[in-house]
């Protein structure tokens, strides 16, 4: 009898697809095992917004925000400036134990951590 095992891969959305989502993208495509314990998921927080097409056969394109309910990590690519109002309408939203990872287009000296204090936002999910 053969023994087989299934491993969830873990979700991982990246808010915002802009150029560096698409960076990030293009290097999963070239650095990375397809079959391995990581499914990227990009979403677009303004809806107006379009999405340029993501030239990958590995990640997909999720409705925001009910793409972040179930997401394991959450990568920030938005402008530092929007992420104040990110924050505030949907951190949450995140499960427990998500992990939060700012990579913002810093537009100033404010980051992840100062934005969480400045909110008051102290929470199990970071």
């Amino acid at each position: 009898m053969t023994n087989v095992t299934f491993e969830e891969k873990s979700k991982v959305v990246f808010v915002g697809c802009g150029d560096k989502a698409h960076g990030f993208a293009r290097m999963h495509d070239l650095h990375s095992n397809k079959h391995g314990k990581y499914q990227l998921v990009f979403t677009e927080p303004m809806s107006t917004k379009p999405i340029d097409p993501f030239d990958s056969d590995y990640v997909t394109i999720e409705h925001f925000p009910e793409c972040l309910a179930n997401a394991d990590i959450v990568v920030i690519v938005i402008p530092s400036y929007a992420i104040d109002s990110f924050l505030i309408q949907n951190y949450t939203l995140l499960k427990e134990g998500c992990v939060l990872v700012d990579a913002t287009n810093k537009t100033g000296t404010k980051d992840l951590k100062d934005t969480l204090a400045a909110l008051n936002i102290t929470s199990d999910h970071w």
